[in-house]
């Protein structure tokens, strides 16, 4: 069976020991979008292609990353992977 992108992000994620992913992870994000077999684009396209699956998945939470650049304050959205106790829970 096809496993989904959020699917192949966790597997990744557990790999790799991460808890968090955002914008500011290409590498990571990159490596999910080759594994997801996702067409050639854009790294920025792919990167919020992938971002966009995980919001709609029951295996991530959604948070935000806050920066100031030159003076902005900056939202960038991050999703934590969470635990199969946390999952069950969400997906009732």
């Amino acid at each position: 069976m096809k496993k989904t992108i959020a699917q192949n992000m966790a597997d990744l994620m557990k790999k790799k020991k991460v808890r968090i992913v955002w914008l500011g992870d290409p590498d990571l994000v990159g490596e999910c979008a080759k594994i997801s077999n996702m067409k050639k684009d854009h790294p920025l396209k792919l990167i919020y292609r992938v971002l966009n699956a995980l919001d709609k998945s029951p295996l991530f939470s959604k948070g935000y990353i806050y920066s100031d650049h030159e003076g902005r304050n900056i939202k960038y959205r991050s999703f934590k992977l969470l635990n199969n106790e946390t999952i069950e829970k969400r997906c009732e």
